[in-house]
């Protein structure tokens, strides 16, 4: 229970941190943008080979939004062919998911990870109402 309260407070502070601007990938895609309308040189680290295997270019195979502690509802489509796309918005009494997958992908398989989601949510409510703290 303590690792999963630590979790909720991490999440929060970086929703909090992407929200107000300060995330790491803004600040990476406007300095990539920016080289890019100006016509100017891309900076080492965009042509990395690490930068592409962590994700970046858009190249993630997990792509993920979240609006927060809100209702309002949308969706994410996955950035690689053999991706994700998952969109979620926490309520006081439900957690509401889209995912996507590209249909034409047969790794991709959405109902399966939408299982994996369910499965670890019911994990974590186990830790929370068999929790002494």
């Amino acid at each position: 229970m303590k690792l999963l309260r630590r979790a909720i407070e991490k999440f929060t502070h970086l929703m909090a941190e992407c929200t107000n601007n300060r995330g790491c990938d803004r600040h990476f895609l406007g300095l990539f943008m920016i080289c890019m309308e100006n016509g100017d040189p891309i900076p080492e680290i965009f042509l990395d080979p690490s930068w592409e295997k962590s994700g970046g270019s858009g190249k993630f195979i997990l792509s993920t939004s979240c609006t927060g502690y809100t209702s309002v509802t949308g969706g994410v489509m996955p950035m690689v062919e053999n991706g994700y796309g998952c969109f979620y918005n926490v309520e006081n009494n439900r957690i509401g998911f889209c995912i996507t997958a590209f249909r034409k992908n047969p790794g991709t398989v959405p109902e399966r990870l939408f299982e994996s989601l369910c499965h670890a949510l019911s994990d974590m409510q186990y830790i929370v109402t068999t929790s002494n703290l």
